[in-house]
């Protein structure tokens, strides 16, 4: 990637001063030598002394290329299939307005100027990874249609409006997603007439005379229009209507009853949190997840009523940002904060992430490589791990004691057990796909910004709807940060056979547990090996190439980050029996705390050498690649566990501070909706970023609270109300209720 770079910094710099100076001229040229004057006639040019590369010319646009192309042979200039399968056609509106705009910009003309202005220059930084040229889209898509435009042979007006087209300039081999980095974008501004693919084969042609391996890969062009409703985006609003509609009957008939009736019970919370991961029973009455809404006795409520007020937003809002927990489930309180700072720390690494997308300063990430205290965010990627982890503690635990308390796993409703699961992910999974791929393209504008739906969306998105889209077309993801809903869909699918096992035969269940993780190690092992894939993120700053194998392989595959949930599973197990009692010694439980501490540590900044230019080799690196997640696991599990029997101290006293309830609560919806804010943020830039430091703190605290006041507002108008549809519906109180 980096010599990419400089071979398209080397080259667009030196013929730079050529384009600067005569691209207008021989831009103009060349549109008049294809049979266009500045009134759209055809003519035919037979000089041959213009330029030096000029042939006879026919008014044929196709017949011009193929003499121009031959020319160039003949000087050496392009390979005999240097450019082969790249568009050099024009549309005769944009080539006659292109010639306008050109002798307007001669003559002074204001509104040529501005076009000519908005267009993205040379700037400064290029050592720095400055290839981010896209100009002015404001002022570009600000040329009115009401700008005349007079003819040199005539005063007739003809209206030109600006149209912003970003490109995307690299090498013959930038064909790949990881080759992108190297390439220039460039923004220039081009008449209305001329599309995406006039825009391309302009900048090829301004290249082709200077070289055969840099050309326009990519072109999007843009103007100030408003984009129309499509189908999905009508159908979509109804839905938010109906939502909306709900909403304020509810809450105007829960306000009314609670004034006429009596006062409203908000039941305390019956375990950590409701995040995305938070698998719980409830098997009493004293304990609800979502905390139902009383009003004297609803059992004697109509349904309507009971529909109704499960959408009330008064009620909603107290129960989501209750401090509250019960009695029955404080060992594990804890968890509210390892949930929301694990949270916190996948928004920290996205944020940088994603602002890689529009940098004026990219090379910069190598010095933050460098750094010692960036390893942190750099292996961001293990509080995934951490999820699975708390996934696989709440389901293990919780089902054990429903089986004990049921006499066994054939008294357990199965199938309202996989129904709840589906229930509590999908419907708002759904829906921020939905908006995401309907509705997101009207929320913004900007060089950056898709004025399109997501195809893959599209396409794909039942895959997403199964949670088979981390292995079913993975290539093509809707929402790509959903690889980690299928895979712990999938886990959970798998869940009740080692937790019935261990229940009903420990020996067994702990033996089959490891035959698992074991495979999943071997798994690991091999394909990383063969393939040549780095251990994790730091390594892969070697090779950058290798990137959406890795991803692909081993990254998103449920039998290659299944050993996280295994963990889980045993701390659960763990946790039931000892029925979150568990006395140690002090020393054992010091030391439990160094060995955590350095397995911990260890994943963190194990790696710092390799992303500083050392390499592992291949032995190790793949045995720290199937390692290193549940080494991380396995420090975190004992976190749980010291802090679940008494033995978590000040750390305890941290995790289960009440501000983390209502955080931890938010945590599934802020996983979904955060993406979409930094999406929106950075796609809607009209300017690069700079990256700096405290730019990136700025940028982190910013998203992590509009994310948290997303998440919040998406809990309200649909989470919570569709939790409560179920209670209110289907849940038997003495039925296994296990929350996600």
């Amino acid at each position: 990637m980096k010599s990419n770079l400089i071979f398209v910094v080397f080259v667009v710099v030196v013929v730079g001063d050529y384009l600067v100076s005569s691209s207008s001229n021989y831009l103009l040229d060349s549109l008049r030598l294809m049979g266009i004057d500045d009134e759209g006639t055809d003519r035919r040019v037979l000089s041959m002394n213009e330029i030096s590369l000029r042939q006879s010319w026919n008014s044929s646009w196709p017949l011009m290329l193929k003499l121009h192309m031959d020319a160039l042979r003949a000087s050496g200039g392009v390979g005999a299939d240097g450019l082969s399968g790249h568009s050099f056609n024009m549309s005769s509106e944009c080539r006659v307005d292109l010639i306008r705009l050109i002798e307007a910009t001669f003559r002074g003309e204001t509104w040529a100027i501005q076009m000519v202005d908005a267009s993205g220059k040379f700037p400064s930084g290029l050592l720095l990874g400055n290839l981010q040229w896209i100009g002015s889209y404001t002022e570009c898509v600000d040329v009115s249609s009401n700008r005349s435009y007079h003819s040199s042979s005539s005063n007739v007006s003809s209206s030109i409006d600006g149209n912003y087209c970003l490109m995307s300039i690299g090498a013959e081999s930038a064909t790949t997603p990881e080759s992108r980095g190297s390439e220039l974008h460039l923004g220039i501004c081009l008449p209305r007439t001329c599309s995406s693919a006039d825009a391309k084969s302009l900048v090829n042609i301004l290249l082709i005379g200077f070289t055969s391996t840099i050309y326009a890969t990519e072109a999007g062009c843009t103007d100030n229009s408003t984009i129309p409703l499509d189908a999905g985006a009508c159908v979509f609003i109804a839905i938010l209507c109906i939502f909306g509609i709900l909403l304020l009957l509810g809450t105007c008939l829960d306000a009314v009853n609670s004034q006429r009736i009596g006062k409203v019970v908000n039941r305390p919370t019956d375990d950590p949190s409701d995040g995305e991961d938070d698998d719980r029973l409830i098997d009493n009455d004293a304990a609800n997840d979502h905390s139902e809404v009383i009003v004297q006795d609803p059992e004697t409520r109509g349904r309507l009523y009971r529909f109704l007020v499960a959408f009330s937003v008064v009620s909603n809002a107290k129960k989501i940002l209750s401090t509250e927990v019960s009695v029955v489930n404080r060992p594990l309180q804890a968890l509210h904060g390892i949930r929301f700072l694990s949270m916190t720390w996948v928004i920290l690494g996205h944020t940088y992430v994603f602002s890689l997308a529009d940098t004026s300063n990219a090379l910069v990430f190598l010095d933050y490589l460098k750094r010692f205290t960036f390893q942190a965010v750099l292996n961001a990627s293990v509080s995934v791990d951490t999820f699975f982890l708390l996934s696989g503690t709440l389901v293990s635990y919780f089902l054990l004691k429903e089986m004990r308390d049921s006499e066994g796993p054939r008294n357990i409703r199965w199938l309202k057990f996989f129904f709840h699961r589906f229930w509590r992910l999908t419907p708002l999974y759904m829906i921020i796909l939905a908006f995401y791929t309907t509705l997101l393209k009207y929320f913004g504008s900007g060089p950056y910004w898709p004025r399109t739906s997501d195809a893959n969306c599209q396409a794909n998105w039942w895959t997403n709807l199964l949670y088979v889209n981390n292995i079913v077309r993975s290539d093509d993801q809707c929402i790509t940060w959903s690889w980690y809903l299928a895979n712990d869909m999938q886990f959970f699918l798998l869940s009740p056979l080692f937790i019935i096992l261990l229940y009903k035969w420990a020996l067994v269940g702990f033996i089959v547990v490891s035959i698992f993780m074991l495979t999943s190690f071997i798994t690991i092992g091999i394909i990383t090996s063969v393939n040549n894939l780095p251990a994790s993120i730091p390594g892969m700053m070697q090779n950058i190439t290798l990137e959406t194998q890795w991803f692909h392989d081993v990254y998103i595959t449920p039998w290659c980050r299944i050993n996280s949930y295994l963990v889980g599973i045993i701390l659960g197990y763990v946790l039931y029996k000892t029925n979150c009692r568990l006395r140690l010694p002090l020393g054992v439980v010091v030391l439990c705390w160094v060995l955590a501490s350095v397995c911990n540590l260890s994943v963190l900044y194990g790696l710092w050498n390799v992303a500083n230019g050392s390499y592992l080799s291949s032995s190790v690196n793949a045995l720290y690649s199937c390692l290193h997640r549940t080494a991380w696991c396995v420090g975190v599990a004992w976190v749980i566990l010291a802090c679940a029997t008494g033995n978590g101290g000040f750390v305890n006293d941290l995790l289960s501070m009440p501000i983390m309830f209502p955080l931890s609560r938010l945590t599934y919806a802020a996983y979904l909706v955060h993406p979409v804010v930094l999406l929106w943020y950075f796609l809607n830039r009209k300017v690069p970023l700079y990256v700096d430091d405290i730019t990136m703190i700025y940028l982190f605290v910013a998203n992590l609270a509009f994310s948290y006041v997303s998440a919040f507002v998406v809990s309200i108008v649909c989470e919570a109300p569709l939790i409560n549809l179920e209670k209110a519906f289907i849940r038997d109180r003495k039925s296994l209720e296990i929350r996600a």
